[in-house]
């Protein structure tokens, strides 16, 4: 299966709100257990230090089928991921980046209405990075970018 979605963060802390889109590719290994690979692209502010940022994350891990009804045609599914983000932060100019290691846990439904192989889906959990990341300027700590967001989207997914 082929997931394609817009994808969004709320933290309510820097660094934690952004938008962008993720693809996913599950294979399942076994009725109610997939391999996921992922990767998005997202963009956002960090009001406090006067910058924007952007992050690239590839992923993987998997998927449990909680939950399969064939009518209506129904999935429920919990993910558990491993993450390698790249953050950007720019300002005036000039750009940092960094690379952190983070894992999400979320909860997906897909929803078949109309044919089989393709239908509409949406995800929501959580995020964490692991360690910490700051924007610096000069000498002086201007933000901290804080671990933990929340995580939504809503999209397509096609079965093969």
């Amino acid at each position: 299966m082929i997931d394609a979605a817009g994808v969004g963060t709320l933290g309510g802390a820097s660094g934690t709100n952004a938008a962008g889109a993720e693809i996913a590719g599950l294979f399942f290994l076994h009725p109610r257990i997939a391999a996921v690979a992922i990767a998005d692209v997202r963009l956002g502010d960090i009001p406090s230090a006067q910058s924007t940022f952007s992050s690239v994350q590839l992923g993987g891990g998997a998927a449990w089928r909680a939950l399969a009804l064939t009518r209506p045609a129904f999935e429920l599914d919990v993910h558990a991921d491993v993450l390698a983000t790249l953050l950007r932060a720019s300002r005036e100019g000039q750009t940092q980046s960094a690379w952190q290691p983070g894992a999400r846990v979320a909860v997906e439904a897909a929803w078949f209405p109309l044919i089989p192989s393709v239908g509409f889906i949406a995800l929501a959990g959580g995020e964490a990075v692991l360690g910490s990341t700051s924007v610096v300027v000069g000498t002086h700590t201007v933000a901290a970018v804080f671990p933990l967001r929340a995580v939504g989207e809503v999209g397509l997914r096609a079965r093969f």
